[in-house]
């Protein structure tokens, strides 16, 4: 609930100020690391065969960015993704891998250097949702409804014109557990995504008068 307040917070302050403000879609490609803690390395129960960033798959979404200065800007974004991971998973059969869905979701501040380049930092809420067993390329029941992967993100980016290309990895800071027997450490992820903005409102703040000021009397 605070992540949405978050949201509606930046979007009606995007929406009163007089800072210039975008909107645009974005489309990419992401990588992520899942690791699975083992309480008995002995008897795995759950063990996810991708080592690294081997989870990869393209993503689509939409970023509404806020101008506040000439060199600092406000954004937030969200994507989604689909993904698939190779697993080893035991119970009353064994299944080898799952599925799910990925909703990413960004708040985070930019700096621009020499007009072009800009890095940032911010707070990432993702979640990871509807988990099903996979067997043989063949779709089983939902064993995880929601899984939520919190973290910071760091991020550079290019930009020409109204054209951005932006790189970004996450870093999770909570791990995740449930009683399936998938135990995970936080979450990393790498990604990159091109986007395109749209100019489209100063806000409600007071504008300078548009042809001077007034004549007096």
């Amino acid at each position: 609930m605070k992540q949405y307040s978050l949201i509606f917070l930046f979007l009606f302050s995007a929406y009163l100020s007089h800072a210039q403000t975008y909107i645009g879609p974005i489309i990419g490609i992401d990588a992520l690391n899942m690791e699975v803690k083992q309480d008995d390395p002995h008897f795995i129960t759950f063990g996810i065969l991708d080592t690294g960033y081997a989870a990869r798959n393209y993503f689509y979404g939409l970023k509404i960015e806020q101008v506040l200065f000439k060199k600092l800007s406000l954004s937030f974004e969200t994507s989604y993704s689909e993904k698939a991971a190779h697993a080893l998973i035991f119970g009353f059969a064994a299944h080898d891998g799952f599925v799910y869905k990925y909703y990413q979701n960004r708040l985070s501040a930019r700096y621009e250097f020499w007009n072009f380049l800009s890095v940032g930092a911010g707070y990432d809420f993702n979640k990871l949702k509807n988990l099903r067993y996979t067997l043989v390329n063949r779709v089983s029941n939902e064993f995880i409804p929601v899984f939520y992967d919190k973290g910071i993100s760091f991020s550079v980016g290019v930009h020409w014109k109204n054209i951005e290309l932006n790189s970004y990895f996450h870093r999770g800071l909570n791990s995740n557990t449930h009683r399936s027997g998938l135990n995970l450490y936080p979450i990393k992820t790498i990604g990159l995504h091109l986007g395109y903005r749209f100019k489209v409102w100063r806000g409600l703040g007071k504008r300078p008068a548009k042809y001077g000021r007034a004549p007096v009397g």
